[in-house]
């Protein structure tokens, strides 16, 4: 019995002892226990929870970035400046043209040198440097050929350039050149010349009937011969032109014209394509080569207008080959032909 009792004395004794000390530890810091919590801790609320994206964080220090250097960009190139005058040109005797001499010194010479002498080469020099350089940039195959051939290259462009702008400032001021009526660059005064020029040249040809007969010749089982005499035959009728089909021997065509055999001027023209189209003039008995194939109505009548000397002198001397061949008596063509 006294043994239970000090038992319980015993277990009271240890709770008291532990109650005074957490009050002990509780007076220790009284600050703590009574702070308010939306001033201590503002994100830690008793009634929202934690904030942890309020928490403040040290953020790291970057350092500020470097300006960039930007390299200057070169100056275009003055595409209008003149020319320099050919008196600060070097001589042309100092300069090699041709042959080894000329290979031995583009290759010794240092591409900036060559890029400030350019614009005082000569011009034979420049063409004659072209192709050497490009052989030696191909040979080579390394970057400072390959500038020299670039360097070059577009000084002869440049030179160029400026000389087809001059040339086109000179034809639109000189009244002795500019001649807009036989060069339309626009299209409303090309369709005006087109009409002016398709007068004139009915004009021309009816004027020209008179003088001027037309011969296709042909031969047997040639199915484009058939499609060039039908388009030669309507050209005939619209402008009034004598024309008529010849061949090595008597034949027929499909519409049924004959064809009348002159073998001794088919193997005078050494003719080996068929059709052949040959203009002949009577007063100065030549025949002259118009075409081979099948010609359009159009194609007839611009060759006719190019090669007839009295249409165009000029244009029959140097397009013309005639033939000299002393014309034999023309038999009267087929009921079927002109």
């Amino acid at each position: 019995m006294l043994n239970r009792r000090s038992s319980v004395f015993l277990v009271l004794e240890g709770s008291a002892a532990l109650a005074s000390l957490v009050l002990s530890l509780g007076s220790l810091a009284p600050g703590r226990v009574a702070a308010e919590w939306p001033s201590e801790f503002p994100s830690f609320q008793r009634d929202r929870g934690w904030y942890f994206y309020n928490e403040p964080r040290p953020r790291p220090d970057r350092p500020a970035p470097e300006p960039e250097e930007h390299a200057p960009k070169p100056e275009p190139p003055n595409w209008a400046e003149p020319l320099p005058p050919e008196d600060d040109a070097k001589p042309m005797s100092v300069i090699p043209m041709e042959g080894l001499a000329l290979e031995a010194y583009l290759r010794q010479l240092p591409d900036s040198e060559l890029a400030q002498m350019l614009p005082s080469v000569p011009a034979p020099a420049i063409r004659s440097w072209l192709p050497v350089l490009m052989d030696q940039a191909l040979t080579t195959l390394d970057r400072v050929s390959v500038r020299k051939y670039l360097l070059v290259q577009q000084e002869s462009m440049r030179r160029s350039e400026k000389f087809s702008r001059i040339w086109q400032e000179v034809i639109w001021t000189d009244p002795g050149f500019d001649h807009p009526d036989g060069m339309p660059l626009g299209g409303i005064a090309q369709s005006a010349y087109d009409q002016d020029r398709a007068v004139q040249d009915k004009q021309s040809l009816l004027s020209l009937r008179e003088n001027v007969s037309l011969l296709l010749v042909v031969q047997p089982d040639c199915r484009s011969c058939e499609i060039a005499w039908k388009i030669l035959k309507e050209w005939g009728d619209i402008y009034q032109f004598s024309v008529r089909p010849i061949a090595t021997n008597l034949m027929t065509l499909g519409d049924g014209t004959a064809v009348l055999p002159y073998p001794l001027i088919v193997e005078s023209l050494q003719i080996t394509e068929f059709p052949s189209l040959y203009l002949i003039q009577p007063s100065t008995r030549y025949m002259t080569r118009l075409g081979t194939g099948i010609l359009t109505e159009q194609e007839i009548a611009t060759r006719l207008l190019r090669l007839i000397p009295e249409a165009n002198p000029e244009g029959a001397i140097r397009h013309a080959t005639p033939v000299e061949f002393p014309l034999v008596s023309t038999p009267e063509p087929a009921p079927g032909g002109r």
